[in-house]
């Protein structure tokens, strides 16, 4: 499965969505996954390679966006959701104290229309 759906690098260095990413590709695909939580995973990241909270929303905002443009129907109806949704969750951060977060989420919204990805905005 990995040899036919590789690992999309969305933005660089270390971004939570890949994955999300990946596993909408492969349900597209036609895979299943079944999930045992019994199963434990340990994820060690170097205290060296951590981002600031502005560079870790600028990817997450900047990745929701290509993740929308590449795996959801074009239509008004999800249009609106994304928009929706996407409020929401910058206010969420600015109400959780995590106001550079939200800030970076902004920007990174806006760095996929300022680099000319303007599918996002299209409808079929």
């Amino acid at each position: 499965m990995i040899e036919k759906l590789p690992f999309k690098q969305l933005s660089p260095g270390r971004t939570p969505s890949d994955d999300i990413e990946f596993f909408l590709r492969a349900k597209k695909a036609g895979y299943f996954f079944y999930l045992d939580p019994r199963a434990k995973l340990f994820h060690k990241i170097s205290l060296m390679a951590r981002e600031n909270e502005f560079t870790k929303g600028r990817k997450e905002g900047f990745d929701q966006c290509i993740i929308f443009r590449d795996n959801v129907e074009k239509n008004l109806k999800n249009y609106l959701k994304f928009i929706w949704l996407s409020i929401g969750w910058i206010l969420r951060q600015f109400l959780s104290g995590y106001v550079r977060k939200a800030m970076g989420l902004v920007v990174g919204y806006i760095k996929v229309e300022t680099l000319g990805i303007k599918e996002i905005s299209r409808f079929r």
